[in-house]
């Protein structure tokens, strides 16, 4: 197996701009060709992309690895296996590209309370309300305004004889 590798960098991404598109190694499989019969070692492929290195408001990179796969009879069971890329050797390689982690959850503020409601009986004991809504600023993400949407007090509704 041969591998070449290149590097994104033509120019390289700015201002949160995207990655470069496609692999940054290409390796060719070259069994047939007498230049690479003494070739010993080989690659995974490439693992899926990893978590974004932040979780909200901000950016940060995702990972992907391969790693190199010895074949038995070149290293011992405890020994990692390395593959040479030009003159140097490694173990795994590892890509990574810019991500962005969403937008952070911000918790709302209640706006002013509303006028009361009537009494709920026309006599007695009964219950009035009034509501404020979560609006002040207004939430966003996952987050939410702490505390009740409802207040209610208890009332009398004066009952005509």
């Amino acid at each position: 197996m041969t591998v070449r590798s290149r590097r994104c960098d033509n120019p390289s991404p700015s201002h949160w701009g995207l990655a470069c598109d496609g692999q940054f190694f290409e390796s060719l499989h070259c069994f047939q060709n007498t230049a690479c019969m003494d070739v010993t070692t080989f690659m995974t492929d490439w693992s899926p992309w990893s978590q974004c290195s932040v979780s909200c408001g901000s950016y940060g990179n995702q990972a992907s690895e391969r790693h190199c796969i010895g074949m038995a009879s070149s290293r011992s069971d405890t020994q990692a296996a390395t593959c040479s890329i030009g003159d140097q050797r490694y173990t795994k390689l590892t890509q990574t590209r810019p991500c962005y982690g969403g937008a952070c959850a911000i918790g709302g503020g209640w706006g002013k309370w509303g006028q009361w409601s009537d009494c709920s009986v026309q006599c007695g004991t009964g219950r009035k309300t009034r509501l404020h809504l979560c609006d002040s600023p207004v939430p966003s993400g996952s987050g939410s305004c702490k505390g009740l949407e409802v207040d209610t007090v208890s009332c009398t509704g004066p009952c005509q004889g």
